[in-house]
């Protein structure tokens, strides 16, 4: 990614948030301090909006704190991270951390609603898309897809073409929005 590879070329304009599900041996402390994190870039998304249009600004890196952001999640998709649980599981942690992963969505969306105009970008990475809210996905502007199934190629791409793919290492599927 463009973003990624200009965050660790300069990373003095930008401060990185790594966050990866499948690194974390406590995963409802770990959920909880992700929807934490997510909460205070949102705020801060909220702040960067209000600062530019009090200074009448549509760049935000023309803004003091025009720092960019890039946020990092990994194994999005995988049991504990932001998946909703089985909605059979009706013990007290299941259910925390159930509204933990409904409110930790709700804060993704809107940093991937409008925190590209305020400088903050998400990036995320799945193993599988099997819990992945559909409205989520949608707002990404791009999607690289690897070998998968056809019910999982349809609904990352649209299409069967993620399932064609051979199963060579390398290959994927890429579709950025206004691309074709």
């Amino acid at each position: 990614s463009n973003l990624i590879s200009h965050a660790s070329q300069y990373p003095e304009k930008w401060r990185v948030h790594s966050i990866d599900f499948a690194q974390t041996a406590d995963r409802s402390e770990y959920l909880k301090k992700t929807v934490e994190l997510l909460q205070e870039l949102v705020n801060e998304v909220n702040s960067r909006v209000q600062e530019m249009n009090r200074e009448g600004i549509t760049r935000y890196d023309k803004i003091p704190s025009g720092q960019s952001v890039l946020v990092l999640i990994d194994s999005f998709a995988k049991s504990g991270g932001l998946k909703l649980a089985d909605p059979s599981d009706s013990s007290q942690t299941g259910l925390r951390d159930n509204e933990l992963r409904k409110t930790g969505i709700q804060l993704l969306e809107c940093l991937t609603k409008i925190g590209r105009a305020a400088g903050v970008f998400v990036v995320i990475g799945s193993y599988s898309v099997t819990g992945v809210p559909l409205g989520l996905l949608c707002l990404f502007p791009s999607q690289i897809a690897t070998r998968m199934t056809a019910k999982e190629s349809v609904f990352v791409t649209g299409q069967q073409v993620a399932a064609k793919l051979p199963t060579s290492p390398g290959r994927a599927w890429y579709h950025r929005s206004g691309t074709g």
